[in-house]
């Protein structure tokens, strides 16, 4: 395991390559501390499940922007204003899939969006040009890691690199929003859901 700063030199480059290989990598966000890989294989579902002694409940991808995640699933006018005003921020968004670009076992008919407010991420996204797994760094039924000294360090042994942004800015989990039909449904409260809320009056 490779443990490297945002700001070591070529951060992005080196997690970029990992990506690509197929290798599992944590990173921070503004919420938790996620693990990542590439959400289009198979197999890098398989590792995280297992890492995480996960049920194969589906998982969210971080994408760069709304032009990404349109790729991916399908953005209706509601969730497109949501995304203006929210996003990136500490939301995840419930939408519907669109293709087959996301392993079958990443996400199911839905796929969660994430657009993290954390330069690091978008910038690794943006590096490699595909959706990248969002799940929190802990064992499954375990409090997430804030900060990388709150790893479990089973997660350390079952990755290729870790990425210390320092502490997460929220600390606690994405507000979850399912944004598929005619009016919002609130699946978890986490960061910024009073924000989520103050926004819904004002659009609705």
């Amino acid at each position: 395991m490779m443990l490297i700063r945002t700001d070591t030199p070529n951060s992005i480059g080196l997690a970029s390559e990992s990506l690509r290989r197929g290798e599992l990598i944590i990173y921070p966000t503004d919420t938790v501390y996620g693990i990542g890989a590439d959400a289009r294989s198979e197999a890098c579902v398989h590792k995280i499940d297992a890492l995480k002694d996960r049920d194969g409940k589906p998982f969210s991808i971080v994408v760069t922007d709304i032009a990404m995640a349109e790729h991916y699933c399908r953005v209706n006018p509601m969730a497109g204003k949501f995304a203006k005003s929210l996003l990136p921020g500490p939301y995840t968004f419930v939408l519907e899939r669109k293709g087959n670009g996301i392993a079958r076992n990443a996400a199911g008919d839905t796929v969660g969006i994430r657009i993290p407010k954390n330069e690091f991420i978008l910038a690794l996204s943006r590096a490699v040009g595909f959706p990248i797994i969002s799940t929190s760094a802990n064992i499954s039924g375990r409090e997430p890691a804030c900060s990388i000294e709150e790893l479990d360090k089973k997660l350390l042994e079952g990755v290729n690199i870790v990425i210390d942004g320092g502490p997460c800015e929220h600390r606690m989990c994405s507000t979850v929003v399912d944004l598929r039909g005619s009016a919002p449904v609130v699946l978890r409260r986490g960061a910024g859901y009073d924000r989520f809320l103050e926004l819904q009056k004002s659009l609705l």
